[in-house]
């Protein structure tokens, strides 16, 4: 598991990341942090603050299809615009990403959204 040290956010510029979302038009709700949900799954011992404060998201379609395909879900594609507070950093294996943002502003980033098959 990654440390809080091992944690190195740069801001967005223009990247283009995908996150599994619940249904076929992403809602605010949908880039909430764990922190940020009303219902909490548990979470291992010891994961990084950091970690709780973002969301997930993948570097590819497929890496996000591979979580998306546990359960009836999307993928939505967003482009995450340089200068508006979005930070993002590497945080696991097979192109996981933590992204940091008002959820707001990552819901308006939303490209399209595919569905999971």
């Amino acid at each position: 598991m990654v440390s809080d040290a091992q944690i190195v956010a740069q801001p967005a510029q223009g990247d283009v990341l995908y996150r599994v979302v619940r249904t076929e038009q992403p809602r605010v709700e949908d880039f909430r942090s764990h922190r940020e949900q009303p219902r909490r799954r548990p979470v291992p011992a010891g994961t990084p603050w950091l970690l709780l404060v973002g969301v997930s998201m993948f570097d590819t379609r497929d890496g996000a299809l591979q979580i998306a395909r546990r359960r009836p879900a999307w993928v939505a594609e967003l482009r995450l615009a340089a200068g508006r507070g979005i930070h993002m950093a590497v945080t696991g294996s097979y192109g996981h990403r933590t992204v940091w943002g008002d959820p707001d502003v990552l819901a308006t980033c939303v490209e399209t959204c595919h569905v999971a098959p």
